[in-house]
């Protein structure tokens, strides 16, 4: 075969290759959608006026959201002779919108071209962008923002009143590999500042979800959704002002003026103390489990069992096991479980794999697990690493941390175990072999079931996405003739707000009360919804109110009894129960996102989905069901990774990326 004739198009087209991968693309979605606006919990709610009449008050301030593909509500800072505020000039031609993993977000950029004499003498050119209202008072305020990976710059997520000197206040969340610096000062005094926490592991290719909850009493920092740590006393006073900005170290002594950067930001979002969504919450995010709160993935679960287990796996257990179990009893989906008895704490069930495995590899060990007939069981998982020891795990935690009201009789739960939480001990094993499921205490605790077991890093990234309701309506042929009982379609009574809209922008809902008497079905009625085409359902929702009580703490408030089922023509596989999908409770007044698999409703690979239901066999009333919208969606493929891509051309400067490219294609001539 004769060598194919190269053009400067095929020349071109290596260059543009090779300078991919110096950013490729994130393996990981993130949006403010997967953490919303939950953080108020009980604690932050409005302050009763008697007991806080000490304190000053404020007028509240309009919430707002900028998903940023303008910015409506933030405007470019620019440096003047009169006002230097960092040891860079402040460019607006370094904020500029890009495209980036299919959406529009803002860029944040440090370089020294042009510098110093187009930069007011100063070394740098940098970026930063402030709230046009500097008007804004008590909340939250969420920045979600991809970071700029060098330790030289400084990305920051903050809150300030505009003062100089003496009349300075700023709270303040800043980011510089591989720390967080978290503090506030007060009138131009630093009151508070927090000692860095150091986090290595942290994503450097993914966004990640800064959070300031500024309240009258307290600050409280929060990354993911997750409480880094809180301070109070000598908290700033409004008014203040929102912003974000990247600009480098002012610590640097020997500046590289070859340094650049660029931080990236999807949302700025602002969410007023006194917003109504808040006024009943009886719930904070941290109800919603690790795993629904991540950011979305593009990696492919790992199977250890479904219907068989694993060629590299083998069970091992002194009591009676059955692997697989085919008998029909506690079948979830497919045809076959796994059984094994819970009795002595020296008669544990292993399942051994062939291959050592990092701790550290997948964020998440999920199965669903079925208490059998007696249900209760106290089980502790444990990992083993058999070159180490035989006899003594390496980590142990009890089921009960990630099901909270416990394996329920005859009942399937989803258990999401974060790997984060199995510290291994000691600290220099660094992998394992063996899982086991013991007993918490010598009794015989009866049988127990498991399927689906795997590792998962978090929900799976979805677009191509079809909505069924959205935006306050029925749509893509959807409709609901076949729901039974009071179903609001339409309804403005619990509005929904899109996160990404301005507070004022609240679209209507489907809501009902969860009684046994009302099931809302979706059925789709131009043609059925085939799972080859698509994977799962997403869904925004809310228990708007539970029980029609006020409970002090979520431990108080029974499990929400509500089920999600799919039909399939005339079969109705085995629903869901969303409390026990979420691990064992559902929050109440916050809305939740939930990308649900087609596999979890147990719809095999051909078939076709005529209806989506939500049901409950309760009679007492439980509360009342908000849905804001429904969507089904196609899974994100994983980035395809060019074989050009390695460490070293990730780190190549553009000139040496260049020779690489041309070096190639001498190659191939």
């Amino acid at each position: 075969m004769g060598r194919k004739k190269f053009t400067i198009y095929h020349l071109f087209l290596i260059i543009i290759l090779s300078i991919s991968t110096v950013y490729p693309p994130s393996s990981s979605l993130s949006s403010l959608e997967d953490v919303q606006d939950e953080y108020l919990d009980s604690r932050e709610r409005e302050y009763d006026s008697d007991s806080y009449s000490h304190q000053l008050h404020f007028p509240c301030a309009t919430s707002f959201s900028d998903s940023l593909n303008s910015t409506s509500n933030f405007e470019k800072l620019t440096t003047t002779n009169d006002n230097k505020p960092y040891q860079c000039n402040l460019d607006p031609n370094y904020v500029n919108f890009i495209n980036t993993d299919s959406k529009t977000v803002l860029s944040l950029t440090i370089d020294a071209m042009g510098c110093p004499k187009d930069c007011k003498n100063l070394k740098f050119s940098c970026a930063r962008v402030d709230s046009i209202n500097k008007d804004l008072t008590f909340g939250s305020y969420s920045c979600v923002m991809r970071v700029s990976k060098s330790s030289h710059v400084i990305n920051i997520c903050a809150i300030h009143n505009g003062g100089i000197g003496d009349g300075a206040s700023e709270i303040y969340m800043k980011y510089q590999y591989p720390s967080f610096y978290l503090g506030y000062e007060t009138f131009g005094k630093l009151k508070t500042s927090i000692e860095p926490l150091v986090k290595k592991d942290i994503d450097l290719d993914a966004f990640h979800n800064f959070t300031i909850s500024f309240r009258n009493t307290s600050v409280i920092w929060y990354l993911n959704g997750l409480e880094l740590t809180q301070r109070g006393g000598s908290i700033p006073v409004p008014p203040m002002s929102f912003y974000c900005a990247l600009f480098p170290d002012p610590e640097m002594k020997n500046y590289n003026t070859s340094l650049e950067a660029t931080a990236l930001v999807d949302t700025l979002s602002y969410r007023a103390i006194c917003d109504e969504i808040f006024k009943n919450d009886n719930y904070s995010l941290s109800s919603i489990p690790q795993f629904y709160r991540d950011n979305c993935t593009t990696s492919r679960d790992v199977i250890i069992f479904n219907d068989t287990l694993d060629n590299d796996w083998h069970p091992i257990s002194e009591s009676f096991k059955a692997v697989p179990d085919t008998k029909t009893t506690f079948q979830r989906h497919g045809s076959a479980v796994i059984s094994f008895e819970i009795r002595q704490e020296s008669k544990p069930f292993y399942l051994s794999c062939k291959k050592q495995i990092p701790v550290t590899r997948h964020k998440y060990f999920t199965f669903w697990i079925n208490g059998g007939e007696l249900g209760n069981q106290d089980i502790k998982l444990e990992l083993y690493n058999t070159n180490y020891s035989i006899t003594n795990s390496i980590a142990s935690i009890s089921l009960s941390t990630f099901l909270r009201v416990g394996l329920q009789p005859n009942t399937w739960n989803k258990a999401m175990i974060n790997m984060l939480e199995l510290q291994a001990n000691p600290s220099n094993i660094t992998t394992f072999n063996v899982f086991s499921f013991r007993a918490g205490h010598d009794e015989y605790m009866g049988q127990c079931y498991i399927d689906d077991i795997k590792f998962a890093n978090s929900t799976a990234c979805i677009n191509e996405k079809v909505a069924f309701f959205k935006n306050g309506h029925l749509q893509n042929g959807a409709d609901g003739n076949y729901s039974t009982g009071s179903i609001h379609f339409n309804t403005k009574i619990i509005p929904y707000r899109n996160i990404f809209d301005r507070a004022t922008n609240r679209t209507q809902t489907i809501s009902f009360a969860i009684i046994s008497s009302n099931c809302l079905n979706l059925s789709f009625q131009n043609g059925t919804l085939k799972v080859g085409d698509y994977y799962a359902f997403q869904i925004f929702y809310t228990q708007a109110s539970s029980f029609g009580i006020s409970f002090s703490q979520d431990v108080d408030i029974p499990p929400l009894s509500l089920q999600v089922c799919i039909q399939i023509g005339n079969i109705t596989p085995p629903c869901i129960g969303l409390s026990e999908y979420m691990g064992g409770k559902f929050p109440s007044g916050i809305w939740v996102k939930l990308t649900i698999p087609f596999e979890d409703l147990c719809a095999w690979g051909d078939a076709e989905i005529t209806s989506l239901i939500f049901k409950t066999t309760q009679s007492n009333y439980q509360g009342t069901l908000a849905i804001g919208s429904v969507e089904v969606g196609k899974r994100v493929e994983p980035p395809i990774r060019s074989h050009l891509q390695s460490v070293t051309v990730k780190n190549l400067p553009l000139n040496s990326i260049l020779t690489l490219s041309l070096s190639f294609l001498l190659c191939l001539i």
